[in-house]
């Protein structure tokens, strides 16, 4: 069975209750040494769900190698770690990293175009309940502005 019950780039969770007892007693040790790994930014354990969730920067540590140190330092170097498998996660994560100008000014006009629909909506929810008709119509009629952009950049993203 192994340790990693989930691994994305960023996140790594490990399953205490999975450890032999050698391995439950070093795991404080371990903690302390996961945590002081280049790119670890914060390590957490739960004991109620005796679970250890690590949140590190992928740009430092890729997801094998903070997966294959997080083994050794537990002493389960016989296991094999997820991601070691799926390099599909890596491959990912460099394409983002390479997006062109044009998908991140895609991306920039979507995000306000959802957060200006959310705006619109309250201020026509607060207009509406104030009774003050025509901005509680104006306020809608910019909402569905905002939905149109947002869905028109949604659909060139999925056409591709």
């Amino acid at each position: 069975m192994s340790l990693i019950v989930s691994s994305i780039p960023g996140r790594l969770r490990l399953r205490a209750r999975d450890l032999d007892p050698e391995q439950a007693a070093a795991l404080p040790v371990a903690i302390e040494a996961i945590a002081a790994l280049p790119g670890v930014r914060e390590v957490t354990d739960n004991p109620r769900t005796t679970s250890v969730l690590i949140h590190y920067d992928p740009r430092i540590l890729s997801q094998t190698s903070m997966e294959t140190a997080v083994l050794t330092l537990l002493g389960a170097d016989d296991e094999i770690a997820p991601a070691a498998s799926a390099a599909t996660d890596e491959a990912r994560v460099e394409a983002t990293k390479m997006r062109s100008p044009q998908t991140k000014w895609r991306s920039h006009i979507n995000r306000g175009a959802k957060l200006g629909t959310m705006t619109a909506m309250a201020v026509s929810l607060l207009a509406l309940l104030a009774r003050y008709k025509r901005v509680h119509a104006r306020a809608g009629i910019l909402a569905l502005v905002f939905v149109s952009v947002h869905l028109y950049i949604q659909r060139r993203r999925l056409l591709r």
